[in-house]
């Protein structure tokens, strides 16, 4: 996963276009011109330009001049023409108006992994927009693509009928890769993978909250919650989030408020700091990383819509706005009690998976390794993968 810098964002909201050069232009004879997007949509051209602004000229893009090959940082930023900025924000748009997904919310998550950049690399070969690994590939081709490629083929939206061309299936292995970043596929292929792999997140979360029974009290927006923990899982997988929420509800009882959710707060009873101290990892590196992803993506948001001016047309203001802070007034939690909360319910989730590929989606996300995992999630991933 790239990790953003923003010290050098321009402070004002107005932006040029770039004028292109022989380093930056790789990408510029493929693109389609430049339209305004067809789709009905309130989300505006200039949050993409924030974005794209916000990643540094070079260390994080790579170029694909066809769909087999494994992408490498080699080249400089792509220009960012009116051509380049059309093209991912149509994209965009498009995809989210055939699926059903909320722009704002889809632009908040790919603005932290990749500053929305069609050819960014990560270290990993994480790769274009979404950032995609192959588990995240092999989940949306084994229990998403085939049924959304139905729902767009047999729906009457325009935006559906745009993004058919290149929405086809591409397989996830390494010397594949490059088909997620490769013109004329992409943006669009890109973006129906990882807009497909946060629905699939959300209906994970679904089945797990019921399997576990999950009750929160009615001063909790458990839509908001669930949201934002579909946009996490992304990062971390379901499961061990889900087990996590079911720890803490059980601790927490009739106190909850959203309070305790706001994912940037210095609450010490709040839920992030809880992933810090008892999500399933054995590495402190991993929690605290698991435990400010969605503080994160809520802040690049706010910040990409402050630089692109402030209309709060960039960011989802009922999700990702935090709730008002004050320092929860609640008593110390029994960490030995939360620790076996956790390894319970992690235990019980666990034994629902029965495939390597499905253990693996629920568990490790897209950054998460094995060896990450408490020794009994290692080893139900070790008899179910034999590695």
């Amino acid at each position: 996963m790239i990790t953003l810098l923003f010290g050098f964002l321009m402070s004002f909201p107005v932006f040029a276009f770039e004028i292109c050069n022989s380093e930056n232009n790789y990408l510029e004879m493929a693109l389609p011109p430049a339209e305004p997007s067809a789709a009905p949509s309130s989300f505006p051209r200039v949050c993409i330009e924030s974005a794209h602004l916000s990643l540094p000229l070079s260390g994080f893009y790579g170029f694909c001049p066809t769909p087999i090959g494994r992408p490498a940082r080699t080249h400089k930023r792509p220009c960012i023409s009116e051509k380049y900025v059309s093209a991912v924000h149509s994209g965009l748009v498009d995809v989210t108006d055939c699926f059903g997904y909320d722009p704002q919310l889809a632009y908040a998550t790919f603005m932290l992994e990749s500053g929305t950049h069609l050819n960014a690399v990560g270290a990993a070969t994480d790769v274009g927009i979404g950032q995609l690994t192959k588990s995240a590939i092999d989940e949306v081709n084994l229990n998403a693509f085939d049924r959304a490629y139905r729902q767009a083929s047999r729906s009457g939206k325009p935006s559906c009928s745009r993004i058919l061309p290149a929405m086809t299936k591409h397989g996830s292995a390494i010397e594949e890769r490059c088909g997620f970043m490769s013109l004329p596929e992409n943006p669009v292929r890109n973006l129906v993978y990882s807009i497909l792999l946060l629905q699939q997140n959300r209906r994970v979360i679904n089945n797990l909250w019921a399997r576990l029974q999950i009750d929160l009290p009615d001063a909790v927006d458990a839509e908001r919650l669930k949201t934002l923990m579909s946009m996490l899982a992304y990062n971390s997988g379901p499961a061990g989030i889900v087990s996590v929420l079911k720890s803490y509800s059980t601790q927490m009882g009739p106190t909850l408020t959203n309070q305790h959710f706001d994912f940037e707060g210095p609450d010490e009873g709040g839920f992030a700091r809880y992933i810090n101290s008892h999500f399933p990892s054995n590495d402190p590196v991993v929690r605290k990383r698991v435990s400010k992803y969605v503080g994160h993506v809520m802040a690049s948001a706010r910040r990409m819509d402050r630089v692109a001016g402030g209309r709060q047309e960039c960011v989802h203001v009922k999700y990702l706005m935090p709730p008002i802070r004050a320092i929860a007034q609640i008593n110390e939690q029994n960490r030995a009690q939360a620790r076996g909360l956790v390894k319970q319910y992690a235990w019980s989730v666990a034994e629902i998976f029965k495939t390597c590929h499905d253990f693996e989606f629920a568990f490790l996300g897209q950054t998460l390794r094995a060896q990450d995992l408490t020794p009994q999630l290692r080893a139900v991933h070790h008899r179910l993968c034999k590695r």
